[in-house]
Formats: structure tokens, sequence, C-alpha cells
């Protein structure tokens, strides 16, 4: 039997227009992963690692679904790529992007692979994760 999953989101666009793209990432996370119980206002940050002048508009997420980690990793990766994120040999990390979207927390649980590391390592260190969060806790 499938359990319901609690997980909370960080998804960042600094690339076009960047309300509607979170907008838009918000409908297929409704419509492929799960559903959405809370979404933060928006929170807008110069880039983190990069010199860009394209700033950031941020939100944080809270939804449920009935993926596992592994399963949801791989559907965030998709809709980032429907929304035209480019992963290629460079760090895409520290470069501007469309749709970027992190797993800060899935349940209680710890998880630690080479492609996935839940809680998200970084997460309390980041302004633009850590305000939002706060909305949708």
């Amino acid at each position: 039997m499938e359990s319901l999953n609690t997980v909370v989101l960080s998804l960042g666009s600094n690339l076009g227009p960047r309300e509607q793209h979170l907008a838009q990432a918000e409908a297929l996370i409704s419509t492929n992963i799960g559903t959405v119980l809370a979404t933060s206002q928006p929170y807008y940050s110069e880039p983190l690692g990069f010199v860009s002048s394209h700033e950031f508009c941020n939100v944080c997420m809270k939804i449920t679904t009935l993926l596992n980690p592994m399963e949801l990793l791989r559907a965030t990766q998709e809709i980032e790529r429907i929304m035209g994120r480019v992963k290629g040999t460079a760090d895409v990390s520290k470069s501007d992007r469309t749709m970027d979207i992190d797993i800060l927390f899935f349940n209680e649980l710890e998880w630690v692979s080479d492609e996935l590391i839940i809680p998200h390592p970084e997460w309390h260190k980041r302004p633009f994760v850590v305000i939002p969060l706060l909305e949708v806790l």
C-alpha cells in the first residue's frame, strides 16, 4: 500500500516572466506530482554563487504525493526540462534558469544518494528559502 508523503519544495526562476513560470510549475506539480497544500508569497533575491543581472523569484511549496524520493526527483527534473532548463556538462546551479526545483524536506526522512540529499543540505543558509519556508510550515 502506498503512503501519502508530505514534501516541501523550493522553486526559483530568474529568466523571462518569473512569476508566470512559478505558476506554471505549480500547475505541473499539481497535475503530475500531487496535491499542493500551500504556496508562499514570492521572495525576490540576487543570484547566489554567480553574477547575473536577472533577479530570482522564489517560493516554497508544501505538497502531498504518493511518489518516493527518487520518483519525486525525476518528476521535478522533468518539470524543469519541460520549462526549458537545460542541463549539460556545466554547473547548472551557477547559471540563469527558467525553473529550479529543490526538494527541501520529505516527511521526516533523511535520504542520501549520489543524486539526492534530504533534507537539502543548504536550505538553512539561504534567505530565499528560509523566509518563504516559514509561510508554508
